[in-house]
């Protein structure tokens, strides 16, 4: 997936993919931590873990959010994770 100066909100910084609160709190979470564990995310903002499973796999179907080893990250806006 490739952003464009359209697909980002009127901020100019969320993805337009982002439409509930939920995800675009978790998304901008994840983007200014760079990388966190479900267990971190759901300490920092008082979110339930099966809530944030299901926010963060649709943000891995958007491919906004990468997994790897227990620990997520956005993507870059190739939809890779940040090296």
């Amino acid at each position: 997936m490739e952003f464009t100066s359209g697909d980002t909100d009127e901020s100019g910084t969320l993805p337009r993919e982002l439409r509930s609160p939920r995800a675009k709190l978790v998304y901008l979470y994840l983007k200014s931590s760079g990388k966190a564990t479900i267990s971190e995310m759901s300490d920092a903002l008082g979110m339930k873990k099966l809530a944030l499973f299901s926010v963060l796999k649709n943000l891995r179907r958007d491919e906004l959010v990468a997994q790897s080893e227990g620990l997520y990250s956005p993507t870059t806006p190739n939809g890779h994770a940040p090296q």
